[in-house]
């Protein structure tokens, strides 16, 4: 038992003798675990405190003890000292979600949102379906006053409430539907406008969308369409770069702001975003891919240097802008193939922004572990969770839905085996 845990926990004469009343030696590490828990639960946090010393005393190891002492801390509003307990968890186990929910929970009392991004995003990438997780990270990128990042992981906790509703859904459903309501509304003033050839009103009604809802898709594209025929290049790319991000799978949204770079003389950026735009067009022999690929080439000695683009990315994951700091890295790495180093930088911002295609895949081998052992309730969540997350990929879904009907059939035959045995 670390020393600094044991100053914590100094009970009261009362309080041992009612710490002493209810343990015995007979009692297993589990039992004296769960009445710390109850007398937690009673609001009796000193008491609640011992039993979970007795079970460090017997188990130094025993990270959920540790983390429930910090747990307890943390409800008696003793942050400091919670901090160093959930810190200690984590050092010694980082894959422990509780601690890395409460440390971000301690930094954003504090107002350091920066550090609370940092361990939600951690607890975020082990479970991923996690709404209050979502939720919290919401709220910290709204106080940052970064809308488009807010409203990102918004739409991603209304994806996966069918799995789990946190007492925020009716509030950041509200949230979301008036964004919408507002958005629509001038983009429907904006589109009439450009229809109209009557440009700088439809330009303004534009904007007005992308201030409350700046993931809006269309009011992105449709503002970069207006100021490239403006020639106001460098403000076409930074709207069709919006696009891009908002839908990075679709190779006119990368040619788009390719474009718009090379025209404003932006060729470090424009190059690489031909970069991408070509590798999504992997295989097609058209006269636009032809094009393309020549200007690449043409502009290819005038990019900047790969350092400035790796800088840049630095400072956006300073401010734990995660979208620009990936882009700015791949930038590097196009330029600069050779360099190693970058990948293990685009590797940790894919994690923390797309944790979804890795922890599927760990998801489902667990549950086929768990229904070779017989775990068939075990299994059955974590194949619910696969379903929620691959919504897009059928013949993932299928197999969980497959294996979620077998682990049912078991569990069902049992339940009823029970009742009439």
């Amino acid at each position: 038992m670390p020393k600094h845990i044991k100053e914590l926990i100094l009970l009261d004469d009362a309080s041992k003798a009612e710490l002493e009343k209810f343990i015995s030696e007979n009692d297993t590490e589990e039992d004296i675990f769960n009445l710390g828990i109850r007398f937690f639960r009673y609001g009796k946090f000193d008491v609640s405190l011992g039993f979970f010393d007795e079970v460090l005393e017997r188990n130094p190891d025993n990270m959920e003890a540790l983390c429930n002492v910090g747990n307890v801390l943390f409800a008696k509003e003793e942050y400091e000292e919670a901090k160093k307990i959930f810190k200690q968890v984590v050092v010694k186990d980082p894959t422990v979600i509780k601690a890395n929910i409460m440390l971000g929970s301690i930094f954003y009392k504090e107002q350091k949102y920066d550090e609370a991004i940092s361990y939600w995003l951690i607890a975020h990438s082990m479970d991923v379906v996690d709404c209050s997780i979502i939720a919290n990270l919401c709220m910290a990128y709204e106080k940052k006053g970064m809308n488009f990042i807010t409203n990102y992981y918004y739409q991603k906790y209304l994806d996966y409430s069918v799995y789990q509703k946190t007492e925020d859904y009716e509030l950041i459903l509200y949230k979301v539907r008036k964004l919408h309501q507002v958005a629509d509304y001038n983009f429907d003033i904006g589109l009439k406008y450009q229809k109209a050839q009557k440009f700088r009103a439809a330009a303004e009604a534009y904007l007005k969308v992308l201030e409350v809802y700046p993931n809006h898709l269309h009011a992105n594209l449709n503002m970069g369409a207006i100021c490239y025929k403006a020639g106001e290049y460098k403000d076409a790319a930074k709207f069709w770069y919006m696009a891009f991000i908002i839908d990075p799978k679709n190779a006119e949204n990368a040619g788009n702001v390719a474009l718009a770079y090379d025209k404003a003389g932006e060729y470090s950026y424009a190059y690489c975003f031909y970069k991408r735009y070509l590798d999504m067009k992997q295989g097609e022999d058209t006269f636009e891919v032809l094009r393309v690929s020549q200007r690449a080439e043409e502009i290819k000695d005038k990019t900047g240097s790969a350092n400035s683009h790796i800088t840049l990315g630095d400072k956006h994951l300073a401010n734990r802008n995660y979208f620009d700091a990936l882009y700015e890295y791949e930038n590097a790495k196009m330029i600069n193939p050779q360099n190693t180093e970058i990948d293990k930088k685009i590797n940790a911002m894919k994690v923390s922004l797309f944790p979804e295609s890795s922890v599927s895949l760990k998801y489902f081998e667990q549950a086929e572990k768990y229904y070779k052992n017989k775990k068939f309730e075990d299994a059955a969540i974590l194949l619910r969770k696969v379903i929620v997350i691959e919504k897009n990929n059928d013949e993932l879904q299928q197999e969980a839905r497959t294996m979620i009907n077998l682990c049912y059939k078991v569990i069902n035959y049992k339940r009823e085996h029970r009742l009439h045995g």
